[in-house]
């Protein structure tokens, strides 16, 4: 719907980085308002979009495809929450850190390398492990609490300027190759 808070997944549509979960989570949500937007292509998409109108909710999540340059860009611009759901302890998760460098927040679960940006209660909201009950209840939260959704990307962005720049790899890279 026009002027509902936008939700956005951006990753690979295949089962472990998790978009079913979200889009059951997405269906617990079917009496707030709110719009998604589901940028990535993979082997999941028809499925996806078939469960998407089984559900309907086919008005409300969009399928962009695979976004690149300024159309993601526009995509993280515009959105008011980022959903990250995946169910793998991923390296980094870079999708996620990406939001954070816009200034919005992030839900989801923090596995992985996620545990190092995903803060829960400081850059984002931390779900249960796999559980579309969890992951609804706190995209809830931000979307009834659009101050607190602006207060954690704040602090998101924060995080990702003084810990994730491209300065800071290469000092970190740098020490690595010294000490080797």
């Amino acid at each position: 719907p026009a002027g509902a808070p936008t939700l956005l997944y951006a990753g690979r549509l295949e089962s472990d980085k998790g978009p079913q979960v979200l889009l059951a989570a997405l269906q617990r949500l079917a009496e707030r308002p709110w719009r998604c937007i589901v940028a990535g292509e993979g082997p999941q998409r028809e499925t996806l979009m078939e469960a998407v109108t089984r559900s309907g909710l086919a008005g409300r999540v969009h399928f962009a495809g695979g976004l690149m340059g300024q159309a993601l860009d526009e995509a993280f611009d515009s959105c008011n929450v980022m959903v990250f759901p995946s169910l793998l302890p991923e390296a980094l998760g870079l999708a996620g850190l990406e939001a954070l460098a816009y200034g919005r927040p992030v839900v989801g679960f923090a596995l992985g390398g996620a545990q190092d940006w995903l803060r829960d209660g400081e850059t984002g909201l931390v779900a249960e492990p796999w559980s579309a009950a969890s992951l609804a209840e706190r995209l809830e939260r931000l979307l009834t609490d659009p101050a607190l959704a602006r207060t954690l990307g704040c602090k998101g962005r924060s995080l990702v300027l003084q810990r994730f720049t491209p300065e800071r790899f290469l000092a970190g890279m740098a020490a690595v190759h010294e000490a080797v």
